[in-house]
């Protein structure tokens, strides 16, 4: 008979005993473990990816905050150089309930800031208010009073450019009214606000010192950004250079390896900033000129000769007689002076009126308006695809009339109006070869990186003339440069430039004159083009004396940038 161990079984039990012990303290510590794991974890990611936002909800939960502005995508050009909020403005905070001495104080901030705010005081809602006159000793006695000066930029100021472009927001309710500003309004609008605030305790008192801070606002539907084809360095010297010359008109230039406009400006302009003082202006401050049609001149004579080339009709080879003028249904159209014999290239370098007619007539009126539609005269160019209003501008209608009509058009008088942006692309397509590439002005949106997310550029290319005939325009549009109604316009130290010289006669009477608008049209450097440019000269009398002169300056301006 087996004995019973007391002192074995009594090992087992307490062993039994035990082991569920042991395995309780093991369960129970891996579940505080997890618990310590699961808390670290969410600390850190409540530090790290959470804390802007808690801490804006906790915030705004004691801050008096004041609205500074609104704000907006901002407008970029090529090289993301901002065209908008480049304007460094001051504004005063005020929280009247802190204000020291208000009657003192209501005195001082109306002689920087120009406004009466003595209603404001006597509320307790906090306010902000621009200011506009600079003065150190009035600025230390309000901040002693405990006004807020605040450094901030504006979006538009006097020293914007390319205003026309850009365009302006409506004061009201902060959405674009025109250009840029409106055509890409759903990209650049946002609900977000400039704001400033101080922390303040359950009944609205400030808490500790008085110090304001930013308040930020990224956490809801942001805007996004704008990029232009615009180069702020080449609109910047277009747009000195035309205050300089006092050039009432357009300058458009053109990249013409892609079609990129570089810059575009319209003259006299505007301050978007004090919109409401043109409106009701007779002047013409709010009209885009490099988009609008204008009787257009001698630099048609480039559609003439394309036409000729094309068609046959005319070679480098052929003379022409011109004795002053040309007598055509009972009207005398004259020349510049009695040119004698020249050569084809010649006529073209003086602008010879008598041969261009002569070469017009022999070329005839339908195939003349045809080239010119290849052109893309008669219709918008790729910018009102883009969102831009411009003009389609005109040209006669193609049934056969008279010679005294055909020799209108072949020299650009008559029924014939283009706008600049027409005429850049009309030389670019010289300077390309016959090849005419897609305008462009807005490039992209893009996102506070600078990354494009949506492209806005329109491509295309197609070929309107043959090599063989852009070739001739080219040598006929170098000796306008070298030796004839375009010397003025030529730059041989970076390469020459080429061009067409025009003047228009409007019939249009300013004053006792006729006014007479001057073109200069062209593009630099000649052997290998990279730039094509038009200047525009409302009244401007001479395209030779006054378009050629503006030309030149801002090509020789241009091509100095490559040496910085």
């Amino acid at each position: 008979m087996e004995k019973f161990d007391l002192h074995n079984n009594k090992a087992n039990s307490i062993l039994r005993c035990e082991m569920p012990f042991k395995k309780r303290i093991g369960f129970i510590f891996f579940i505080m473990m997890s618990f310590i794991i699961f808390l670290t974890c969410k600390i850190f990611f409540l530090q790290a990816f959470s804390h802007n936002q808690y801490y804006r909800e906790a915030a705004g939960q004691r801050l008096l905050s004041v609205k500074l502005s609104n704000n907006r995508g901002i407008i970029y050009d090529r090289n993301l150089i901002p065209l908008v909020e480049t304007q460094p403005v001051e504004y005063a905070v005020v929280y009247p309930e802190y204000i020291l001495n208000k009657a003192e104080t209501i005195e001082l901030l109306k002689k920087v800031t120009g406004k009466d705010t003595k209603t404001k005081f006597y509320g307790k809602k906090p306010f902000s208010v621009q200011i506009v006159n600079d003065n150190e000793k009035i600025f230390q006695k309000l901040e002693s009073n405990n006004i807020i000066l605040i450094n901030d930029k504006k979006r538009y100021g006097e020293n914007n450019i390319a205003r026309h472009v850009i365009g302006y927001v409506s004061d009201i309710d902060d959405h674009g009214k025109t250009g840029v500003e409106l055509i890409c309004d759903k990209y650049l609008y946002s609900t977000r606000q400039k704001s400033i605030g101080i922390i303040s305790n359950a009944k609205q008192n400030c808490i500790g010192e008085f110090e304001p801070r930013y308040i930020d606002e990224d956490y809801f539907d942001g805007e996004f950004d704008v990029k232009l084809t615009l180069d702020y360095h080449i609109q910047k010297i277009v747009e000195d250079e035309m205050n300089k010359s006092a050039v009432k008109g357009a300058v458009v230039v053109m990249n013409t390896e892609n079609g990129d406009i570089l810059a575009i400006a319209s003259k006299p302009d505007f301050r978007q900033d004090l919109v409401r003082k043109y409106v009701n202006k007779s002047g013409t401050e709010l009209v885009n000129r490099a988009t609008k049609s204008f009787n257009v001149g001698s630099i048609f004579k480039i559609i003439t000769a394309s036409a000729a080339f094309e068609g046959n009709k005319a070679f480098m080879s052929d003379y022409f007689y011109c004795s002053g003028g040309k007598n055509l249904g009972g009207h005398f159209f004259r020349c510049s002076s009695a040119h004698g014999y020249l050569s084809l290239c010649n006529a073209f370098s003086v602008s010879c009126n008598s041969a261009f007619i002569e070469l017009g007539i022999k070329t005839g009126k339908a195939s003349i308006i045809n080239m010119a539609k290849n052109f893309g005269l008669g219709s918008c160019t790729n910018l009102e695809k883009q969102g831009f209003n411009e003009s389609a501008g005109t040209l006669p209608k193609e049934e056969f009339t008279s010679e005294k009509e055909i020799a209108n058009l072949s020299i650009g008088q008559g029924e014939v109006l283009t706008t600049p942006m027409q005429i850049v692309s009309m030389v670019s397509i010289i300077a390309n070869d016959g090849i005419k590439k897609e305008i462009n002005l807005i490039d992209s949106v893009i996102d506070s990186k600078g990354v494009a997310i949506k492209n806005l550029k329109i491509s295309g290319r197609k070929r309107v003339i043959s090599v063989e005939t852009a070739w001739k325009i080219k040598k006929m549009m170098g000796m306008v440069t070298e030796k004839g109604t375009g010397k003025m316009a030529n730059v041989s130290e970076y390469g020459g430039t080429a061009g067409k010289t025009g003047t228009a006669q409007t019939g249009w009477k300013e004053g006792d004159n006729t006014k007479v608008h001057a073109w200069f049209a062209g593009y630099f450097p000649r052997e290998n083009p990279q730039y094509a440019a038009v200047v525009f000269a409302e009244n401007g009398k001479s395209g030779s004396s006054f378009a050629a002169p503006v030309f030149g300056k801002i090509a020789k301006e241009i091509m100095r940038l490559g040496e910085r």
